[in-house]
């Protein structure tokens, strides 16, 4: 993110590009294949002396047959193909994950009966056609999960990006906004420097679920520590054991959500999100554009209602009372706007009539 600010762009692993190193191309920063995990610093060093004496690889097979008696394995190529180390050559990965081991295995074979004399003058040394099963790519989901799983970080894009507009309508603050809220002083200590956020406010927060550990308390329950992130970075939430009985089948690896807590802001410790709800980004409905309730005449009472329920719900969704009587329509303050989701919606029809609550879209 900070690069994507700068203007620098962030190339992924190549086979063709990279070095065991980070490498500058102009104005792009390529990852190494050193932090491609299975891949051993041999092997890549053997695929650079390897590049530069030849040339570049022209595709998957000639990659295979020059690389097949310099400590190539199945592993590693799995991971270079996860990763996308392979693009460059526009092959899907999903194809290339279908052929690979049978290509691997087909060039061993052959190589083993070279050794043995079993050719004949006429035969060539060119690498085999492959013929590439006609199948879809990965969905873009999946080539992220890939690539965090081969080299700890999302790099073509974010699993959060896709609900960028539904989070946006969900809450007004990101992960970044808590985390560029809070600097370090001088003697290591951490400071609130945006009034915007602070110690114990309730807050809704969208991310993918990048870690999970529980661990057993001292009277013997269960709570997690979760780390959730979205494109600015992550923050770590506790979720302590009647809350952890009650979402522990949301609160899975990968999973997207918006959780909602009280944010915990120390001087001696990096802020975390105390976690009182969760819910599945995916089974978060349309959010309304305007909500509208009916009250049947002007009452303080009903915006004193409002007031209690936007500390727990608030957000982006303007908020309209329909006046009976004079059949007047008051919009609220900004400060009073909701969130508008389920749980929001739930909570104004308990207060107002069922009937008097609507959501516009």
């Amino acid at each position: 993110v900070n690069a994507k600010s700068m203007g620098i762009k962030i190339a992924p692993p190549d086979v063709n590009k990279s070095t065991d190193t980070f490498t500058v191309e102009g104005n792009s920063i390529r990852f190494g294949l050193s932090v491609v995990k299975n891949v051993g610093r041999s092997f890549i060093q053997r695929i650079v002396k390897e590049r530069e004496e030849n040339g570049e690889f022209t595709g998957f097979s000639d990659f295979v047959s020059r690389m097949i008696d310099k400590d190539i394995n199945k592993r590693a190529v799995e991971s270079l193909i996860m990763c996308g180390a392979f693009d460059s050559f526009g092959i899907k990965r999903a194809q290339l994950m279908a052929v690979y081991e049978d290509v691997i295995n087909s060039e061993g074979v052959s190589r083993k009966g070279n050794v043995l004399g079993q050719f004949s003058l006429f035969d060539e040394e060119t690498p085999t056609e492959i013929e590439f099963p006609n199948i879809p790519e990965f969905s873009n989901r999946e080539l992220l999960k890939m690539e965090k799983q081969t080299i700890g970080m999302y790099l073509s894009g974010h699993p959060c990006e896709e609900y960028s507009e539904k989070i946006s309508k969900i809450t007004k603050f990101t992960i970044g906004d808590v985390l560029s809220a809070i600097e370090r002083d001088e003697e290591g200590n951490f400071q609130i420097v945006n009034d915007k956020i602070c110690d114990g406010m309730f807050i809704k927060l969208c991310g993918i679920i990048s870690t999970r550990k529980n661990k057993i308390t001292r009277n013997s329950s269960q709570m997690a520590f979760v780390t959730i992130e979205d494109v600015f970075g992550p923050i770590e939430v506790l979720v302590f054991p009647k809350i952890l009985t009650r979402y522990s089948y949301l609160l899975q690896e990968e999973s997207v959500v918006m959780i909602e807590g009280k944010l915990s802001i120390r001087e001696d410790e990096e802020p975390k999100l105390l976690c009182e709800r969760v819910s599945a980004i995916d089974n978060i409905e349309d959010i309304p554009k305007t909500i509208f309730i009916k009250i049947p005449t002007k009452d303080n009472s009903a915006i004193e209602k409002l007031k209690n329920i936007s500390k727990n719900h608030s957000g982006d969704v303007a908020v309209c009372f329909y006046i009976e009587d004079t059949k007047e329509r008051l919009y609220v303050p900004q400060n009073l706007k909701l969130s508008g989701t389920g749980n929001c919606m739930e909570e104004l029809k308990k207060h107002f009539d069922e009937q008097c609550v609507k959501g516009v879209f």
